[in-house]
């Protein structure tokens, strides 16, 4: 419960395998040491009576028994402390030595393809060397306490035994039936002692666990949002950032700068910017991951805290550039966080999201297992599981967080995709967070960020004509994708040629294809003078190549004519 209500730093500042550490060994040890509370409670009822009957035969005999504990057990006091403190070092040198293995095996194919191996396995070596020898110590240590608590109960006996026979006035055989009941009593009573110990030294051990978890589950201690009260089930007017200012809870930085912003219902707007400008912790900011240190975010007119976390994700869909994907069904991963969704509602998302004619075809249809991380799955098909997600949630507010920005180029090519994310977008509440301005022209408005603040704001057509970052972002982008486009034409061009006999070609073909390779070859040797000189080239080599097409299509039509 707690790490469902922590904010997302919590995850960001704390790795994974220390917080698994923390829910399996620590919470185990503090049990334990609860454990061991609560027979130390019980073993000290016991000795405290039998105690009490042993001041009743005797006080002085007692008195000189209590100072012979005292002593052993400050012998013991002094082992157990060197046992705990030697024992934290050994957990300190456990966790570390983990932690590498953890960072080791998940980090294997970045180690191996550097050529790191040796180091770092040297220094996993290192690390579990130095676990070995605390946890060598610890159990030397250990070791050493029963011994030296059955030798403290025996010197007892003995300092008893001279003791009487000094205190007595009287013969010692007088005094002998006394001393054998006093000891019979004390024989009983030493075992109490000695399991004392062994509690004690139980919860010694494990004590800094109850620390750790107590720690852990101490609201106070963690990010926790401040719960509202308001249900957002419909927004009315728009969502408003006034003045936001933001900087992670560990760091100086300030990523958010005085960000003023207004996003209208049913409007998009895209913001834009390189990672650590600041327009990435925006969806952040909106869906309570994180919460800003100065400012305010107002959802129609009202404070962001002032409305429950849970109804305010529920009316957001945030589609981001990894979708993460159960190992379960299709139906399950699609109707995730829906328990009400019925067969007919999954279907329909799935049409919308333009993946059912995929499911169709599968064996098992939406029954299907997706297996570990959605490994049977291209991102493609992944995307379009959140986009059908989102399509199920119905939501009032759509969060667009990189969706194209994956490994697999494809996704922002994908009409199929577009259309559906057009779709998803019309007539909803819409944030933008990009850096592909193909999908930033969807949105009514663009925001450009520098360094936390906003420095352009207006719509695609605005800003050409009257930005200055912006017209360098979109031709830049533009000219990467006319060469992109030149390419897979000139592809298409030399499989066209491939297919003929070059030298029976038409002579406008030859020409053509000549001035093609000579435009090329000047763009990719850069044997131009600015960049209006190479635009100039780029829309002569794309017009040579359009020639070429059309004259070789014309060519083998008329190879057909005279073939018939």
């Amino acid at each position: 419960e707690m790490l469902a209500a922590v904010n997302l730093d919590y995850y960001r500042t704390n790795k994974t395998g220390e917080i698994l550490l923390k829910l399996n060994r620590e919470i185990d040890r503090a049990a334990l040491a609860i454990q061991s509370i609560c027979r130390i409670f019980n073993i000290s009822m016991t000795i405290a009576v039998l105690g009490g009957i042993l001041a009743i035969i005797s006080w002085q005999l007692t008195l000189v028994t209590l100072l012979s504990l005292k002593i052993t057990s400050l012998v013991d006091s002094w082992l157990r402390n060197k046992t705990h403190k030697i024992r934290t070092l050994s957990s300190a040198a456990t966790q570390k030595a983990n932690r590498q293995m953890i960072e080791f095996l998940a980090g294997i194919r970045l180690i191996k393809s550097v050529g790191n191996e040796i180091q770092a396995s040297s220094e996993i070596s290192d690390s579990l060397t130095l676990k070995n020898r605390e946890q060598l110590r610890t159990q030397s240590v250990f070791a050493a306490i029963k011994p030296v608590s059955e030798m403290g109960g025996v010197a007892v006996v003995l300092t008893l035994t001279i003791a009487s026979y000094y205190l007595a006035a009287q013969s010692i055989s007088a005094i002998a039936p006394l001393l054998l009941i006093y000891l019979a009593v004390l024989s009983r009573l030493l075992p109490f002692i000695s399991q004392f110990s062994n509690a004690k030294q139980q919860y010694l051990k494990t004590r800094a666990s109850i620390e750790t978890v107590a720690s852990f589950l101490e609201p106070k201690n963690e990010p926790v949002a401040d719960a509202g009260k308001l249900e957002l089930t419909k927004l009315s007017t728009g969502i408003e950032f006034k003045a936001v200012t933001f900087a992670y809870p560990d760091q100086g930085q300030i990523i958010l700068d005085q960000i003023d912003l207004w996003l209208p219902q049913g409007k998009a707007i895209a913001l834009i910017g390189s990672p650590g400008t600041g327009n990435y912790i925006i969806a952040d900011l909106l869906t309570r991951f994180y919460e800003p240190i100065g400012g305010k975010i107002l959802v129609d007119g009202k404070e962001l805290s002032e409305y429950s976390v849970r109804t305010l994700r529920q009316a957001i869909a945030v589609i981001g550039r990894h979708t993460f994907i159960f190992n379960t069904s299709l139906a399950d991963n699609i109707a995730y966080g829906l328990s009400h969704a019925s067969a007919a509602d999954i279907v329909a998302a799935a049409q919308k999201a333009k993946i059912y004619q995929f499911i169709q075809h599968l064996p098992a249809g939406l029954a299907t297992q997706v297996g570990e991380r959605g490994l049977k799955l291209s991102e493609l098909q992944k995307q379009k599981i959140s986009l059908a997600r989102a399509f199920l949630r119905n939501p009032e507010i759509v969060i667009l967080d990189e969706p194209w920005a994956t490994g697999d180029r494809s996704l922002g090519n994908s009409a199929d995709l577009q259309d559906v994310v057009k779709n998803l977008c019309d007539g909803r509440t819409t944030l933008i967070v990009t850096r592909q301005l193909k999908l930033a022209k969807l949105a009514d408005q663009i925001a450009i960020f520098r360094q936390g603040r906003i420095c352009e704001i207006g719509t695609h057509y605005q800003l050409l004509q009257q930005g200055k970052i912006y017209p360098q972002l979109y031709s830049m982008q533009f000219k990467l994708d006319r060469h992109s486009r030149q390419l897979k034409l000139a592809q298409k061009i030399a499989r066209k040629l491939a297919q003929h006999n070059s030298s029976n070609l038409p002579t406008e073909v030859q020409t053509n294809f000549a001035t093609l390779l000579n435009h090329l070859e000047i763009i990719n040797q850069g044997w131009f003078k600015n960049d209006l000189q190479e635009e100039v080239l780029l829309d002569q080599s794309f017009q040579s190549a359009k020639n070429i097409l059309a004259s070789l299509k014309k060519y083998g039509d008329t190879l057909a004519e005279n073939e018939d």
